[in-house]
C-alpha cells in the first residue's frame, strides 16, 4: 500500500485551490468528534466566555479545555520572559492577532495595578465578541495591511503568536514596521516563527530552500487564514527584523521540551537611530 504524506495531501488540495474547504471539513468532523466533552466543561465553568466554535478552531483547537487552561498558562509564560527585558510596571501591553482574547484576556489579572491591556486583529467578527465578551481589555479592528489605530510609541510590549506565520513576506515587512511605529523606544515586540523544529514537515523542495536561509510560502489561500503557511530560516528573520527597524534581543529556537514553545521565539526592539550627517 503506497503511503501519501500529509504535505504532498496538504500542497495538492492548495494547488487546487481546495485547501480552505478541506479545512472546513476538517472543522465540521472536530466539532462532532468533541461535541460531548466541549459541552460537559461548558457545564463545568459557565462563567467562563466561550467564542463560537469556529472562531476556537481557526486561533487555536477545537478543544475547550486546553484552550481555557492553555491561554492562562501562555499568558504566565510570556508575563515571565516579558519581565526579563521590561519593567512591566505601568505598561501598555498590545496582543497583535489577539484572535478571540484566548490569551490576552488573562492579562489583567496577572499585571500589576496600572497596566493597560489591548488587543487587535483583522476578523471583524473577533472583534466584535471580544468588545462585548472580554473586559478589563480595549479591542480594536485593523485591516489586512497596517495601520493600528495607536498613535507613535504607545505600547511598552507588543507580541504576536503565530501571526507571522499567516502572513507573505511584503505584508510581515510592512506590519514588523508598524509595530516599531507603536513601540515605545525601549519597548520589546515579542513574536513566533516556524522554525528550524518545522524543517521536517517541509516537501523536500521546500527544505531545499530553508537550508539555503530563503523564506518558504504555502499560499494560494487568503493572507491571514489559518491555512497560508509560512517558514523563516534564522537569517531570513534577522534580515527582516533588521529591514524593519528592529535589533534582535533575543532568539529562540522552537523544541520539544516542556517549558519550550515548537516556534522559535524573537524578542526585538527598536533599533537606535543613526545620526544623519549632511
Amino acid at each position: 500500500m503506497v503511503k501519501v504524506s500529509r504535505t504532498k495531501i496538504s500542497s495538492a488540495l492548495r494547488r487546487l485551490g481546495l485547501l480552505k474547504a478541506a479545512d472546513t471539513f476538517r472543522y465540521a468532523i472536530e466539532k462532532a468528534r468533541l461535541s460531548g466533552k466541549n459541552r460537559g466543561f461548558l457545564k463545568k465553568h459557565p462563567e467562563f466566555a466561550f467564542p463560537p466554535a469556529y472562531l476556537v478552531y481557526e486561533s487555536y483547537a477545537l478543544d475547550y479545555e486546553a484552550y481555557f487552561h492553555d491561554g492562562r498558562e501562555t499568558a504566565q509564560w510570556l508575563l515571565e520572559r516579558f519581565r526579563g527585558f521590561v519593567p512591566l510596571e505601568n505598561a501598555r501591553v498590545l496582543d497583535w492577532g489577539c484572535g478571540p482574547g484566548r490569551v490576552i484576556r488573562h492579562f489583567p489579572d496577572l499585571l500589576p495595578a496600572g497596566c493597560e491591556c489591548f488587543g487587535s486583529d483583522y476578523n471583524e467578527e473577533t472583534i466584535a465578541w471580544c468588545k462585548a465578551s472580554i473586559g478589563n481589555v480595549s479591542f480594536s479592528l485593523n485591516g489586512l495591511t497596517p495601520p493600528l489605530a495607536y498613535p507613535p510609541e504607545r505600547f511598552r510590549v507588543i507580541y504576536g503568536i503565530s501571526v507571522l506565520t499567516h502572513l507573505s513576506r511584503a505584508l510581515q515587512g510592512a506590519w514588523l514596521k508598524e509595530l516599531k511605529r507603536v513601540l515605545e523606544k525601549d519597548g520589546i515586540c515579542f513574536l513566533t516563527t516556524h522554525g528550524a523544529f518545522f524543517r521536517e514537515r517541509l516537501s523536500k523542495e521546500e527544505k531545499e530552500l530553508f537550508d539555503r536561509g530563503q523564506f518558504i510560502e504555502r499560499g494560494n489561500v487568503k493572507d491571514g487564514h489559518r491555512t497560508f503557511t509560512t517558514f523563516h530560516p534564522a537569517a531570513c528573520m534577522r534580515q527582516l527584523l533588521r529591514e524593519s527597524g528592529l535589533e534582535v534581543l533575543q532568539h529562540r529556537e522552537g523544541g520539544s521540551g516542556p517549558d519550550e514553545l515548537q516556534q522559535d521565539v524573537w524578542i526585538a526592539k527598536p533599533a537606535p537611530s543613526v545620526p544623519h550627517n549632511p
